[in-house]
């Protein structure tokens, strides 16, 4: 069962006498989401400083430190944990919050897991379809966006601007978990666009916290008051933009 984790090693004497009417307890949420939560990889992202100025938003689109995206995903710091993800369809609270897209959703995970804007979040245990465009390279290796899949039997669905269609295992084969690697001669025209529909895992960017700073004393159940965080939670969605630039990669060819 999991434990709160203090957000501080101070402690302060409880007032003598009952507690509050209400006393939180923190575990019980992070059991609760210990037990029924969905896995998910947490990635830690920061603002990509490809910029001309600190007042403006005039980030470069041909950007090759974010590819485009104006966040920068630190992957060596992603971590693990369990959440649960939600729609927020018929939670639009519209006096306070204004109107959510309803692609959006909200993200709620345990008071041990801190996240802020543009962190991605990554569902590890389930699969979604996405459709990418794509410009026909002038080698035998394309780009894709994400990671396929590999876990389902989602088919995949590969045509060209002239409607012809394209087999994985035949005509392409998936290479280094997001490279298209074309295997015959039998492929799309060099500079012209092709469309490639495959199984991703769903992944998502934060967009708001909306309980964010909310900080508590635990009084009932330990000898003095202890300083915790209270979960988050925050609007999540679909990370969809396309990727408009980026960088050819060395590629060592180990076929998935």
């Amino acid at each position: 069962m999991s434990e709160f984790q203090p957000a501080s090693p101070n402690r302060y004497p409880k007032r003598k006498g009952k507690p509050g009417r209400v006393d939180l307890d923190v575990s019980e949420l992070d059991n609760l989401i210990d037990d029924q939560g969905i896995r998910l990889r947490i990635v830690p992202s920061i603002l990509c400083p490809n910029r001309d100025t600190l007042e403006g938003t005039n980030h470069h689109l041909d950007c090759t430190v974010c590819n485009g995206d104006e966040a920068v995903d630190v992957v060596d710091e992603c971590f693990e944990t369990f959440g649960a993800i939600q729609s927020i369809r018929h939670e639009k609270k519209l006096e306070v919050q204004g109107i959510w897209d309803e692609k959006d959703a909200t993200l709620t995970l345990q008071s041990k897991d801190r996240i802020y804007f543009w962190y991605k979040v990554i569902v590890l245990d389930f699969a979604s379809i996405y459709n990418e465009l794509i410009k026909k390279d002038d080698d035998d290796t394309d780009k894709l966006r994400y990671p396929p899949n590999r876990s389902c039997d989602t088919p995949y669905h590969l045509i060209d601007s002239e409607n012809k269609s394209y087999r994985k295992g035949v005509d392409y084969r998936i290479i280094n978990e997001t490279f298209l690697k074309w295997l015959t001669s039998n492929r799309p025209k060099v500079g012209t666009l092709y469309s490639i529909c495959y199984p991703v895992f769903p992944t998502f960017r934060v967009l708001e916290t909306l309980h964010e700073n909310r900080f508590y004393n635990v009084t009932s159940k330990e000898k003095e008051r202890v300083p915790v965080n209270l979960p988050q939670q925050a609007v999540i969605r679909w990370d969809y933009l396309a990727n408009r630039s980026g960088n050819r990669q060395i590629i060592n060819e180990e076929p998935t």
